[in-house]
């Protein structure tokens, strides 16, 4: 395999997952640089090499994602850790084995953390984050939700590619994170409860740039997904979408079907790329935290980290009192 250019990777990087998150290690004005240097990255792609029939057929074919794939796991691609580290700003100290040790690119990016690197919440009904990345939150969803982008709406029918699913979250609540190359890509369970098996909807591999909603596409409609059906309880039902992305080489499981899990266990990874997870949740059987209410309300996304509080569960004595209220 020839040597490819850092400059390819930095861009592959920007064209798949998304805006950088504010950090206490990043200077504002950095954040500012970098993120538009993504925004005109996916613009490139999408104007200038991904347009017309040649966009239409790497996106439905996957051919970017399949050849980033086999990149990232080589033995030949680990060359590019170092930078990749220095240009993200990512915090070493938390990575649960030496960086040197990595045999390839993709060996890194699915890297696991020191246990004290995420805390947990010990409130019971606490509905943690289930990956570093960004969150968006929308409300009293119905069929065909705006999208806090406003540029285009959300249907969680052409989501779950089922009607009668769907109807179940009417009125309820969505949550959608999503993860940029340099986050930390496994993901966990955002509250105790068994998991189903993994249903695969095959689709396209747009990316899930902010850069892409604002031309009107939207990804977690087409794009390949894994729709896990959780049971947190015998009464209510959640469901978690793992939406795959432009150069996500593959989404992998690593729960078992049936068994019962708590909050924080792990539940999978992404390979290299950028990716989403959408949660939907029943009405009237969470709140949400305030600050992320109030940036989505404004189109801005809350940064968070796996196992942060985002919301939480409400107890079955107070989902009685509004039900008798609303009757």
């Amino acid at each position: 395999m020839k040597k490819i250019p850092f400059s390819l990777i930095v861009f592959l990087t920007l064209s798949a997952g998304g805006s950088m998150h504010a950090a206490e290690n990043i200077p504002s004005e950095q954040l500012v640089r970098f993120n538009e240097q993504q925004r005109k990255s996916v613009e490139r792609l999408y104007k200038k090499w991904y347009s017309g029939p040649l966009q239409a057929s790497l996106i439905k074919t996957g051919g970017p994602s399949r050849m980033a794939g086999r990149w990232a796991h080589s033995k030949k691609s680990r060359r590019y850790i170092p930078r990749f580290i220095e240009k993200y700003s990512i915090n070493t100290d938390e990575i649960a084995q030496p960086v040197e040790s990595f045999n390839s690119f993709n060996d890194f990016f699915i890297r696991k953390l020191k246990p004290e690197a995420r805390s947990l919440s010990a409130d019971p009904r606490a509905i943690l984050s289930p990956a570093d990345g960004s969150a968006l939150v929308m409300q009293n969803i119905t069929q065909n939700t705006l999208y806090p982008t406003k540029k285009v709406s959300l249907s969680t029918e052409k989501m779950l590619q089922n009607k009668a699913l769907a109807q179940k979250f009417d009125g309820g609540t969505a949550f959608v994170i999503r993860l940029a190359p340099w986050d930390y890509h496994r993901f966990h369970f955002p509250l105790s409860g068994l998991p189903g098996k993994a249903r695969v909807v095959a689709g396209r591999y747009e990316s899930v740039s902010p850069a892409v909603y604002q031309a009107g596409i939207q990804p977690l409609e087409v794009n390949e997904r894994h729709i896990i059906i959780y049971q947190p309880d015998k009464t209510s039902t959640v469901a978690i979408i793992l939406v795959g992305a432009l150069f996500v080489g593959s989404i992998v499981e690593t729960y078992t079907p049936g068994l019962p899990y708590k909050a924080g266990d792990e539940m999978g990874y992404y390979e290299f790329g950028g990716s989403t997870i959408v949660l939907l949740f029943q009405k009237d059987t969470i709140t949400v935290m305030p600050e992320i209410v109030a940036d989505s309300a404004q189109g801005k996304e809350t940064p968070v980290k796996m196992g942060q509080t985002i919301g939480h569960v409400i107890p079955e004595s107070e989902k009685y009192k509004i039900n008798n209220f609303k009757n």
